[in-house]
């Protein structure tokens, strides 16, 4: 790839449109754009199912007592569109087209139920103010506070208790089931590794989410382990590798995390990223300086070693396990560390990769850039435009994306850290 060639553009988000849903009052409250402050979207691949998405308003108090009396029942339309600007200062006042980044509808997470015992004093004044159930508000009849939300149709879907005995089944006609008797929709599948065929499987008594857990990881659906993720906009259920091998028709497949030392010096690489549609892939320019390495290696091995020995308790084998994750000074010739598998399939080369993933793990940031091109379906190409770098480029999966959103007018300016990791 030629980065001479490439033309950055400035992605920018807006949230054309959120409203909260509070029993008790008729109509969903608008929050206007001026109310709405700062935005957070983190999605941790590896440890988490779910985003964390949080939004600061600004709400009239008779808003913020009514969601405190029914803070378990509360709900949110969320509507944001992105779009790419030429020049992030509109000096050449561009209009671009928006495209759906996320529209939906959340739950509320809010602890807060305390009552307010001076609200007779409050609506009073409110009214005489004319500020209550108006537009018209004053200094002190806001209340700043940070909506936590979670997509309503996967949060309350995924507890779905399944229980079934299934005959002769894969494992992908056991997901399947679990899937379907949930409701779950929009699911994005790496293709298996074990086509094995059971003639007896157990769908346990657990929720659907467990049990996707356990189906994926404790009978091994992929040898390298499965990322399980309830997105925004689909679930995702791959394989732990550096490729894409679950897509949608036209989606961009790769994702360039291009670092361009040589030119930062000048006006050709600076923020933003690109986008080619006709070989389907996105660039991304890393923001200079942000970019980190470092290895769990080490650590891993003085702790319980990268090498290790699995029992299977259920068959008695024993299987010795050598992997290529670095080693450490002071690293034993012999594996130091046991595992015992006592469920499921034998699972011991999803621990191996990890093991070797944690070898080589990279961060760095990006602004204003296009988040669709940090989704975990990707292949992430690292690429440096200085030989000297050469040992780090290469192909890495996405394993943490965390998405700060500055306000600048009506527009939110994303800040995104990443992590990946490769071999």
């Amino acid at each position: 790839m030629d980065f001479l060639d490439v033309t950055l553009n400035y992605v920018k988000y807006k949230i054309n449109r959120l409203t909260i849903t509070i029993p008790g009052i008729t109509d969903p409250h608008v929050v206007e754009s001026q109310n709405i402050l700062n935005m957070i979207i983190e999605k941790d691949y590896e440890n988490f199912m779910y985003p964390f998405f949080e939004i600061d308003v600004a709400l009239p108090n008779y808003i913020y007592r009514a969601m405190k009396k029914n803070n378990q029942n509360l709900r949110a339309f969320v509507d944001i569109k992105y779009g790419g600007f030429k020049d992030p200062n509109y000096i050449t006042g561009d209009k671009p087209a928006f495209g759906t980044y996320v529209n939906d509808n959340f739950y509320i997470f809010m602890e807060e139920m305390s009552p307010e015992l001076l609200e007779s004093t409050l609506e009073r004044r409110e009214k005489e103010n004319d500020t209550y159930n108006t537009g018209g508000m004053e200094l002190g009849d806001m209340e700043v506070i940070k909506l936590l939300l979670y997509k309503e149709d996967y949060l309350f879907k995924a507890k779905t208790v399944v229980n079934a005995v299934l005959s002769s089944v894969t494992l992908v006609d056991a997901l399947t089931y679990v899937l379907n008797s949930a409701g779950l929709c929009k699911i994005l599948l790496s293709p298996p590794n074990n086509y094995k065929k059971y003639n007896e499987f157990v769908i346990t008594p657990i929720s659907a989410i467990e049990q996707i857990n356990r189906i994926c990881n404790d009978y091994g659906i992929h040898n390298n382990g499965s990322l399980i993720f309830l997105d925004f906009n689909n679930i995702y259920i791959l394989d732990k590798t550096a490729k894409c091998t679950a897509f949608v028709n036209n989606e961009y497949k790769t994702t360039y995390l291009a670092a361009c030392p040589k030119l930062s010096q000048g006006s050709l690489m600076t923020r933003g990223g690109y986008s080619n549609s006709v070989e389907k892939y996105s660039l991304l320019n890393m923001d200079i300086g942000t970019f980190v390495v470092k290895t769990l290696s080490g650590i891993n091995e003085q702790i319980y070693g990268n090498d290790f020995i699995n029992i299977n308790s259920k068959s008695g084998d024993i299987t010795t396990v050598i992997t290529s994750a670095s080693k450490s000074i002071g690293s034993l010739t012999t594996p130091t560390r046991v595992t015992v598998s006592n469920t499921g399939d034998n699972t011991t080369n999803a621990l191996k990769h990890k093991m070797e993933e944690d070898s080589k793990i990279i961060s760095a940031g990006f602004s204003y850039v296009n988040l669709n091109a940090f989704n975990p379906n990707k292949e992430f190409i690292l690429s440096i435009d200085d030989v000297r770098f050469n040992k780090y480029c290469g192909k890495y999966r996405i394993t943490k994306k965390v998405a700060l959103f500055v306000k600048e007018g009506d527009y939110f300016i994303p800040h995104v850290t990443a992590e990946f990791k490769g071999k």
